[in-house]
């Protein structure tokens, strides 16, 4: 993906944006933790009730 589009939730944390599309929002309605799991070299989105399933590499 390039760019948000239009119905695109964007947040910024630090200078990192993470892109929601609005299926999605539901499941970061609470604040976000981005983290990095070393072993996976991948970080992964957390959310204080669960982890967002995938994983992504910067």
């Amino acid at each position: 993906m390039d760019e948000p589009r239009a119905d695109d939730e964007v947040f910024t944390f630090d200078r990192v944006q993470v892109v929601v599309d609005r299926a999605s929002l539901l499941y970061v309605d609470d604040p976000i933790t981005i983290d990095y799991e070393p072993g996976e070299g991948a970080y992964r989105l957390r959310v204080p009730t669960h982890v967002i399933p995938d994983r992504f590499r910067l």
